[in-house]
Order: C-alpha cells, then structure tokens, then sequence
C-alpha cells in the first residue's frame, strides 16, 4: 500500500494505524495421514491432528468415490484392490467424488505445523487426484517418516517390528496404520 498509494495517502495511513501484527500460533499441531488409493487416487483417509500443548486430537477420517465411472471403478476392484481396501465396493459408489473434499485437505493441511506420512506416495496421491497446487500446499509442510535402508524403503510393519512395536490391525486400514506410525515415531523418539 505504501509504495502503491504513497507514504502520505489515507488508505496508507489508515493501514497504518489499524493494521496488528499477526499473533503467532500458540500451538503448532501435528498431522498424521494415511491415505488408500486405487490408481492412484484418493479412496480414503484417516488422520489424527495432535495438538500436544493443549492435549488435543481430532481426527479426520472418509470414504471418496476416486472416479466417475463406476464400472471403471467395479473393474479396478475386482482385478486389485478388493483384498487390499479396507471399504466395500457399495461404499465407494455410495461416496461423494474425491474432487469435492478439495476444501476440506485444504483446511485440514492448514491447521499443521507439519504432516507426517509414511512414505512418499501419499503426496503422488494427492498429486493425481487435485494437481500440482495441493501437492505443493502439501509437500512444503510433508515429512516422510518411512525408514530407508540403502536404496530401499521398509514397509511399516517391517518398520515397527525392528521398533518393537506390536500392535494389532488390518493391515491396509489408514486408521491402524496412523496409529502403528505414530508407536513408531514415539519409540524413534526414545533411541
């Protein structure tokens, strides 16, 4: 506004006098995320933002129709994923289109410091499923958490069993797999 209007202007001086520094956040919560895809699109999350100053967590959990074409959809299930997704073909079709939750990612990203995965797909996930803006919002706040070894990436229950971490869950459910993340992170924290 300064350099726009002047330093003498009246939009400028009421900027002046009215304007307060942003107060910084008095908490800085963390996200864990886990998301299944099918193809490569978002099918479902589950996330828990853990707010540790306040004791705080909320979680954030649904179910999204990843494409429009439901015989598209019967296909990829029927070759695939109907052993590795923990949802039923009939909540899939019943579920609003993937597109639709853009606000929501938006909302939830926002309100972390930082968002934790495990691995680097997730991001490839929301890359195909909104584009190269929610990938980037995502990526500058992303920590990739999975365990590497030379050139490779461990799977998480390989992950939590080196840790010590015994907890019981489908494998392939976000929600068991934020949980089993979060053990390993908190036993990383004790090494």
């Amino acid at each position: 506004l300064k350099h726009t209007f002047g330093p003498k202007s009246p939009v400028f001086q009421l900027y002046a006098e009215k304007a307060v520094a942003a107060d910084a956040p008095a908490s800085k919560p963390i996200l864990y995320i886990d998301f299944e895809a099918m193809n490569m699109r978002i099918c479902g999350w589950y996330a828990e933002l853990v707010d540790r100053e306040k004791n705080e967590t909320t979680v954030f959990e649904g179910i999204a129709k990843p494409f429009s074409d439901n015989r598209y959809i019967t296909r990829l299930w029927n070759n695939t994923y109907q052993d590795l997704l923990p949802y039923s073909l009939e909540d899939l079709y019943k579920a609003k289109h993937i597109r639709s939750f853009e606000k929501y990612f938006i909302n939830m990203f926002s309100r972390a410091k930082k968002i934790y995965t495990y691995g680097d797909t997730d991001s490839l996930f929301l890359k195909s499923s909104f584009g190269n803006d929610m990938f980037n919002f995502f990526r500058v706040r992303n920590v990739d958490c999975s365990m590497k070894i030379g050139n490779r990436v461990l799977s998480l229950e390989k992950s939590c069993k080196l840790m010590g971490v015994d907890l019981e869950g489908i494998a392939h459910n976000p929600k068991y797999d934020v949980q089993r993340m979060r053990a390993y992170l908190d036993k990383s924290e004790e090494l």
